[in-house]
């Protein structure tokens, strides 16, 4: 059975809101999960994620997030929860560099 998720957060970005275009070349991601607690289809962990871009022009730009969750898994698929603060961002265009948001998951 194939699985996605959908990913719904809240944020208030600053700086320039429009992000006309980008001139990124390729990128490379990252994730770090760590679950700490479970309780019956209850869990709950930590998770680090990483992003890097490869811009046309030779240059390059990151963001680096951290997230605390709580999910419940269900036959049907998980639905969660997070609280995710930028660590650091770099991108040219609506940078979330120290930013917090919560926002809701359900993956299937």
């Amino acid at each position: 059975m194939p699985d996605g998720w959908v990913s719904i957060g809240f944020y208030r970005p600053g700086g320039d809101t429009y992000q006309k275009g980008h001139d990124l070349n390729w990128s490379m991601h990252g994730m770090f999960d760590f679950e700490g607690a479970a309780w019956h289809s209850f869990l709950s962990g930590l998770r680090y994620r990483t992003d890097f871009y490869f811009h046309n022009d030779g240059a390059s730009s990151s963001k680096h997030k951290g997230e605390f969750y709580i999910a419940y898994n269900a036959p049907a698929g998980t639905f969660e929860t997070h609280q995710t603060h930028y660590f650091g961002d770099s991108q040219p265009f609506r940078s979330l560099d120290g930013e917090t948001y919560w926002g809701i998951r359900f993956i299937w």
